[in-house]
């Protein structure tokens, strides 16, 4: 296999890897299914696919550091929706549609603020 070809493929690998697992740990853990299911691995792979698509030029590597902290707001609304929802007694679709509808909002809010504020 080329080495660019690999450079592609290995992270979806190792994410199906981390799916599996958290699929065969559900039943025996719930905890440590959790804690897998919410590691920062999509940051890790992402990170992996844009410093070898951009063959470690710090330029590229910095303007997509510089937006982890946007996403990461995005994402701590989806979990509290979803968290929410859960408690509320909601199914799954409702949940998942909730979810996305609060990382939605919140990351439509952070770019508005960010447009408002000039930064």
């Amino acid at each position: 296999m080329q080495t660019d070809t690999w450079r592609q493929v290995a992270p979806v690998l190792v994410s199906m890897l981390i799916i599996l697992a958290v699929a065969l740990l559900r039943n025996h853990s719930r905890v440590l299914a959790g804690i897998l299911g919410t590691m920062p691995i999509n940051v890790a792979l992402s990170l992996w696919i844009v410093y070898s698509g951009a063959r470690g030029e710090r330029s590229n590597i910095q303007q997509y550091t510089d937006t982890l902290p946007y996403g990461i707001l995005g994402t701590v609304a989806f979990i509290l929706a979803v968290w929410l929802a859960a408690r509320a007694g909601w199914k799954l679709l409702p949940m998942l549609a909730i979810g996305y509808v609060a990382w939605g909002a919140t990351l439509a809010l952070i770019f508005a603020l960010r447009q408002w504020l000039k930064f």
